[in-house]
């Protein structure tokens, strides 16, 4: 991230804006700060930004409805959640909503970093004519794969998740997940009988520019098996995440349940 970019911060809280702030000069970014979703809506009609960043709860109008706002008035602009109060449900109306990514307080510069790059070549994906047409939805069978184990939910571009029987379910990289994020040098995994929360980060891929990217598990449970040809070579999870490069293999805690904050892909 060479070029300056601009980014629009929306928090009515001061010190949220000037830590944001602070993380993003470092990037050389241009920042700029406003209190409430008012505010943010005019300077998106008076300039362009790169990238929105805003809070979840602020006074009169919350983050999520300045999500649904901004994509209501045209703006295309990736946009990213910050909230102190992340739970799976808030994930899935950010990103419903069109949220990029949604990010729990408190976070590192890291996370923000990650999540930053990832909008930014959304953005570009979506813009450019042969990306566009490259862009693979999030929602789509899961290649390769068929019969009764095919059913496939999604957390929307982060993870996939697919029922295989016996209790078993396997995890993987979403494929538009796995574009916004390229090439990679490393992936760190959960081991073998940990355990992992749904919403929750538990993977973590550093991509060749050395931007960290982490990524979120779609299921509670405890891992009994990860994939040994990531491990070999983690660009299968680039070339192909939905099928050779799945992640791993889970024993849910509450399948039953957690299924009902994910989107199948038959929706």
């Amino acid at each position: 991230m060479t070029d300056k970019r601009r980014v629009l911060v929306v928090d009515d809280e001061e010190v949220v804006l000037a830590s944001v702030e602070k993380l993003l000069s470092k990037d050389d970014m241009v920042v700029d700060k406003v209190g409430d979703a008012e505010t943010a809506l005019q300077r998106l009609r008076e300039s362009s930004f790169d990238v929105v960043i805003t809070d979840l709860m602020m006074p009169k109008v919350d983050g999520l409805e300045l999500l649904r706002r901004i994509r209501s008035d045209g703006h295309s602009v990736p946009t990213i959640l910050i909230t102190g109060y992340a739970t799976i449900r808030i994930a899935m109306d950010a990103l419903k909503a069109g949220a990029v990514e949604y990010l729990p307080k408190p976070f590192t510069r890291s996370e923000l970093r990650g999540a930053i790059a990832r909008a930014l070549r959304r953005s570009a994906l979506s813009s450019d004519v042969d990306g566009a047409s490259a862009l693979r939805p999030s929602h789509g069978p899961v290649d390769g794969v068929e019969g009764e184990g095919s059913t496939v939910y999604r957390l929307p571009e982060h993870t996939w998740l697919r029922i295989e029987g016996k209790g078993i379910v396997v995890v993987g990289m979403d494929c538009l997940f796995a574009q916004m994020i390229g090439r990679l040098l490393s992936i760190d995994m959960p081991s073998i009988d940990e355990f992992i929360e749904q919403g929750r980060a538990c993977f973590m891929a550093v991509d060749r520019e050395g931007i960290s990217h982490f990524l979120c598990s779609p299921v509670s449970g405890k891992v009994i098996s990860v994939n040994p040809g990531v491990n070999a070579e983690p660009n299968l999870v680039h070339e192909k995440p939905e099928s050779e490069g799945w992640l791993i293999e889970v024993r849910p805690a509450d399948l039953g349940r957690e299924l009902k904050n994910l989107v199948p892909d038959s929706e």
